[in-house]
């Protein structure tokens, strides 16, 4: 029987945390919240895909439900120092409550992708099963995720539990489009803003995948897969998963190879005939590139990139020119 393969974004999926990389804020807000016990009934968690928004909805909902973490309250300093180090971790993970939650079996997680499911009917019919106390767990956590795609009568269906929430239930609301949630909406949740990551962070979180599947990468496939990434995790591990598939090694030409990206070679001779102002010979080069299959967004991103480093080299020219004169 042929065994399948987990992809590695549901594999490494954040589940705690300290696993949430690039996003202290958010971190910090949680931590705080749960702290001081000022735990707001509705989040929405705003920002680019692949950022960790779903991740830190369930890690919220394990945070709220652990059993090790009673009324809302973190360890204190020196209950973690009395803990073992792989102990550590908030929330625990090791509870039957952020077991269930894990693997999907927690009956008071309720996930919704308002993708899908964006009448008012479904909004209703999501109302009338929030009066119901929790099965087993102290709160009842409902994921909405592309929330901006509700309807207007949706929006307005959901507007009233958001006003008058039971006290059992916790609302966490995911979108990449904040612009499209009602100000109503808005003004009845918390909002937690997620930034795309930088290059050093991809580099980390990619680094340690590769460690835990040992993959021998080289520092430059490393950079050349975070720069593809766009400050992504989630599609950083699908570049990686796909370059796993050709084997434990992985260099740049592979990524050359598989994902048609531009040599660096190449921007260089294309700057400079742009500098040249030489349109003929560019629009060769440009044309050979994309018959040979690279793709014209990664040609056109690796361009941008180093007109910014040439840029930076160029300020900090002048800036020591000036220094010295």
């Amino acid at each position: 029987m042929t065994k399948i393969h987990m992809a590695f974004y549901l594999r490494y999926r954040p589940q705690t945390l300290d696993d949430l990389l690039g996003q202290e804020a958010v971190k910090k807000t949680l931590l705080a919240a749960y702290q001081s016990g000022k735990l707001s009934h509705a989040y929405l968690l705003v920002g680019p895909r692949g950022t960790g928004k779903t991740s830190t909805a369930r890690i919220s909902a394990k945070m709220v439900n652990c059993e090790k973490l009673t009324d809302y309250r973190l360890p204190s300093t020196a209950e973690v120092g009395r803990q073992k180090t792989e102990d550590n971790h908030i929330p625990c993970n090791k509870c039957d409550s952020c077991i269930s939650i894990t693997n999907g079996s927690n009956l008071d997680l309720i996930e919704m992708d308002a993708a899908s499911n964006s009448s008012v009917e479904d909004i209703r019919s999501l109302r009338e099963k929030i009066k119901l106390a929790p099965t087993s767990s102290q709160k009842k956590v409902y994921i909405i995720d592309e929330v901006h795609m509700l309807s207007t009568s949706a929006f307005n269906a959901l507007l009233k539990t958001l006003e008058e929430p039971p006290p059992h239930t916790l609302f966490i609301l995911a979108t990449t489009e904040a612009q499209k949630i009602p100000a109503t909406i808005l003004s009845r949740a918390q909002r937690l803003d997620f930034k795309l990551a930088s290059q050093e962070d991809l580099k980390a979180g990619l680094k340690k995948i590769c460690q835990a599947e040992k993959l021998d990468i080289s520092k430059e496939a490393l950079s050349e897969v975070a720069r593809l990434a766009e400050g992504s995790f989630r599609d950083g591990q699908k570049l990686l998963d796909q370059l796993a598939s050709l084997g434990n090694k992985i260099t740049v030409e592979d990524i050359l190879q598989l994902l048609r990206s531009t040599k660096f070679e190449t921007v260089v001779n294309l700057l400079g005939l742009i500098a040249e102002k030489n349109c003929k010979q560019a629009l060769v080069v440009l044309n050979k590139e994309v018959e040979s299959g690279s793709n014209a967004k990664s040609l056109a991103l690796s361009i941008l990139a180093s007109l910014r480093h040439l840029m930076l080299v160029k300020m900090a020219w002048v800036n020591s020119w000036l220094r010295l004169n």
